[in-house]
């Protein structure tokens, strides 16, 4: 059983409103789904589920006790299984099998039984052959499957999901709901979905929609048709190809001498005011290839050309910006406007010059105004990317890679973006990276396909 209820809760953080006297009952088994803009107070609201965050005034009950009595919070945290929207904030070991088993173990459940449910678990998300690497070789949604076979071998009465598929190729993305709904019709499993993929949304049995702090409306998957819609107004860009602005020759890569080969002999020409998408499975080398791009990691062997002179991993840094695939890594400032602003004053920009530069670029991606001096750590996932991405075109960089660039963001900042790489797309040569082929295909002049370690021309 596990029975979650709200009664008139309100949360501030410094002196602004996130929640707004909000109730609601969710009961056991129920299959509910949280959608809302960037910034609406939908990762805030699940986080009181399980006393990581308290009323200022109201309650939280979960199966009739009071998240605001810590002898209550043990239970709690038992009953109720919490994925977090950035799957680093969660690992906490080495390698795939000791990440699981630190919560087990914490349960004091027998090595025997510890065993059995870490395969169970790595099987059923189609992980099992991570199961001795070290985390930071996997992939963003290789972390996202990773800390969700964590909590689902735990056993959990609820699962709480804070945009679990954000990093994930449509596969695994229809494999995690088909399990989830199956998790809730077979062992009535509480499942509470935050997520900005409408489709994911529609399979809930009730739909919540947060707004400004509250839940402007609740039913079944009908608000969704009536309060959103994407706007598909875009034609692919168009482009001239004169010159080949970026060249990758025979690009390989393993992360050490005994492993196999994430990436081998990629070959790709990109010409100025070109856009190219590249897609892929999860796990498949695409946020590698943009490390290598960026020259935050040596390729193997290979050469990378800008101009048709060879260059090195300092020159890539010096013209090449990226925004990666978790925003909050490149986050570090104490306010949003110093976070953008500091790229352009490194440039040799004044501060008055920079800052009239960053206020531009968080304008036009409709980034909150009133939250330019907020620091950025306390924003949601979604304002966190947006700010990152804000903070690489402040330094207006030749060759753009986005990695994931629309994961976390609602429908309206995800169009916004698509806007802005129009715009972008008269001097540069811009490089995406995605699961969404129908979000590339918008906009990209060519798509390539990672596959087993090569690069295929998608289309």
């Amino acid at each position: 059983m596990c029975k979650i209820e709200f009664k008139n809760v309100s949360f501030s953080y410094n002196n602004k409103k996130i929640l707004d006297n909000i109730s609601f009952v969710i009961n056991s088994g129920d299959f509910i789904s949280i959608i809302g803009k960037n910034g609406s107070g939908k990762s805030v609201l699940t986080r009181h589920i399980n006393g990581l965050l308290l009323p200022d005034s109201g309650d939280v009950w979960v199966d009739g006790m009071n998240t605001k009595d810590n002898k209550n919070l043990y239970n709690i945290r038992q009953k109720v299984g919490f994925m977090f929207q950035d799957p680093d904030e969660q690992i906490v070991a080495g390698t795939t099998e000791e990440d699981i088993a630190f919560g087990l173990s914490n349960l004091g459940i027998k090595r025997e039984i510890m065993r059995e449910k870490i395969d169970c678990v790595l099987k059923i998300l189609d992980i099992f052959k991570y199961k001795s690497y070290d985390v930071n070789e996997l992939s963003g949604g290789t972390k996202q499957k990773l800390i969700l076979a964590g909590v689902l071998a735990m056993g959990s009465e609820c699962l709480v999901l804070d945009e679990p598929t954000s990093m994930m190729d449509p596969e695994s993305c229809d494999m995690i709901i088909e399990e989830l709904i199956k998790l809730n019709k077979e062992k009535n499993m509480t499942v509470i979905l935050l997520t900005h993929h409408m489709n994911e949304a529609k399979k809930a049995n009730r739909v919540f929609l947060l707004d400004s702090g509250k839940i402007i409306a609740q039913g079944s998957s009908n608000i969704i048709n009536k309060y959103f819609f994407e706007q598909n107004n875009f034609n692919i860009i168009s482009n001239k190809k004169n010159n080949i602005f970026l060249e990758l020759i025979d690009i390989s890569y393993k992360y050490n001498k005994t492993s196999n080969f994430v990436l081998k002999n990629i070959n790709l020409k990109i010409f100025k005011n070109e856009v190219i998408g590249i897609i892929g499975k999860t796990g498949s080398g695409k946020s590698t290839l943009a490390k290598i791009i960026k020259g935050i990691i040596r390729p193997n062997s290979g050469n990378i050309l800008i101009n048709n002179k060879i260059v090195n991993n300092l020159e890539l840094r010096k013209k090449v910006g990226i925004v990666f695939q978790t925003p909050e890594n490149q986050l570090f400032a104490e306010t949003v406007l110093k976070d953008v602003s500091f790229g352009p004053q490194n440039l040799g920009f004044s501060k008055t010059e920079s800052e009239k530069i960053s206020i531009e670029i968080l304008n036009f991606l409709r980034f909150d105004k009133n939250k330019i001096n907020n620091s950025p750590f306390e924003l949601s996932g979604g304002e966190k990317r947006l700010i990152a991405i804000a903070g690489i075109l402040a330094m207006n960089p030749e060759i753009l890679v986005f990695d994931e660039p629309t994961a976390g963001l609602d429908l309206f900042s995800i169009n916004n973006f698509l806007s802005l790489i129009f715009k972008l797309n008269k001097n540069k040569a811009i490089i995406i990276i995605s699961h969404s082929y129908n979000k590339i295909k918008l906009i990209a002049n060519r798509i390539f396909l990672i596959k087993n370690t090569v690069l295929y021309k998608y289309n």
